[in-house]
């Protein structure tokens, strides 16, 4: 019930009931008739709702419909973009189950639907942010799918602009530097693993706290991954 709590879910991936179920964790949704009954709160969905399960669709919808019900009780829920999202704007649909593919009409329609321009689905994930910082205090929280590199947060200097160029880059042809599956702030897991990245975990410790710095002025407690 703290103004600045914030409740944040990870990848969902077509599974609609423990979606909901995670959600009624945090105390946002009702697990009986999957309604958002979390008045004011803040909640942080930090993408890959689409592929491996079988009703990638059902989960989108339902945490669109969950977003309108938050706003109109004074709550948000947050929904960020994934790399499986991005994927799927990408075209590459390896990952989809493949009865959801069928039951859509097959790979090509579900491809024209994913197109980030013209694409029903696309356009609508498309409006989806890259990061967000939210919470207050030391819950201030700079929430991204993967993890945003020093060198990125340096060029960008702050959320805002780092989302529009994903978002520009998704838009005009669906590649670039920050859509790249290795360092790409959906894609970067140095900081999960920052014996691999960065050799000592302090080093990875370092470059967190710069990254922040940059981005976030006020300051943000964490970065997760």
């Amino acid at each position: 019930s703290h103004p600045s709590s914030v409740c944040a879910v990870g990848d969902l991936h077509g599974d609609l009931q423990h979606a909901l179920a995670a959600l009624a964790l945090c105390g946002a949704v009702d697990p009986e008739t999957g309604s958002w009954v979390g008045g004011a709160m803040t909640v942080v969905q930090t993408g890959d709702v689409l592929d491996r399960g079988n009703n990638s669709l059902g989960v989108l919808r339902a945490l669109w419909r969950l977003q309108a019900e938050a706003e109109a009780a004074g709550g948000e829920l947050v929904l960020l973009l994934g790399n499986h999202e991005l994927m799927n704007m990408q075209g590459k649909v390896h990952y989809v189950h493949k009865a959801e593919l069928a039951a859509e009409g097959g790979a090509g329609a579900w491809k024209r639907r994913m197109q980030p321009t013209v694409g029903d689905l696309g356009a609508a994930l498309l409006r989806h942010d890259a990061a967000a910082v939210r919470g207050g205090g030391a819950c201030r929280t700079l929430f991204v799918h993967a993890g945003v590199r020093l060198s990125v947060a340096e060029r960008f200097g702050s959320v805002e602009r780092l989302n529009e160029a994903v978002r520009a880059q998704i838009a005009a042809r669906g590649d670039g530097d920050l859509l790249d599956p290795r360092e790409g702030p959906l894609w970067w897991r140095g900081y999960a693993r920052p014996r691999q990245a960065f050799r000592r975990e302090e080093h990875a410790c370092a470059e967190v706290q710069a990254a922040l710095g940059a981005l976030e002025p006020r300051g943000c407690s964490t970065l997760p991954t």
